[in-house]
């Protein structure tokens, strides 16, 4: 979430761009495209989703990044068809799942739709513990969101907690903000 030193990672790892696999190029130009939704700038990310043809065997990362800047820039529905595209790809795995329902619970968070965000944030509390494939942070503020949407704040403040000293211990000053 720190833009700044991401575009300069990204700068830096593209100037061995001549070493690039397909894949590590596909994940180059994603990564850029999600910089500039950071920004709100959605001319790109929608021209990629546009761009996107299910049987192209587009990574799943790619998909993944591809949800999360149109989400990032209110594209919500081209998100979620983006996501249709990483669940419906053919041997992807449990991980994939996981992220596809995590991503699916913030832009129904975003959306305002508390019904469907609370039964979703459920699930992929319940599948986190079968695959341990999100960040804990990620999933604490999840279930942050989904107690306190619920009218449960005592019980979400051991998640705030543990979601705050996560947050410190890795300066992740957006987190704190986020979760304030």
């Amino acid at each position: 979430r720190e833009t700044a030193e991401a575009r300069e990672l990204l700068e830096t790892a593209r100037s061995l761009g001549a070493h690039f696999d397909k894949q590590s190029r596909e994940l180059s130009v994603y990564l850029g495209i999600l910089l500039e939704c950071g920004r709100g700038l959605d001319e790109r990310v929608v021209e990629a989703f546009h761009k996107l043809d299910a049987t192209d065997g587009v990574a799943p990362i790619s998909l993944l990044l591809l949800s999360l800047g149109l989400m990032m820039t209110e594209n919500y529905d081209s998100a979620l068809a983006t996501l249709d595209c990483l669940d419906d790809g053919e041997g992807r795995g449990e991980a994939w799942a996981i992220q596809s329902l995590c991503m699916r619970a913030e832009i129904a968070i975003r959306r305002g739709d508390i019904g469907l965000a609370i039964a979703l944030v459920d699930r992929c509390a319940s599948a986190v513990d079968i695959e341990p494939a999100i960040r804990r942070d990620r999933l604490l503020l999840l279930l942050c969101w989904s107690l306190l949407a619920q009218g449960r704040a005592s019980d979400a403040e051991e998640a705030e907690s543990e979601l705050t000293v996560l947050a410190m211990a890795s300066q992740n000053r957006s987190l704190l903000a986020e979760l304030n």
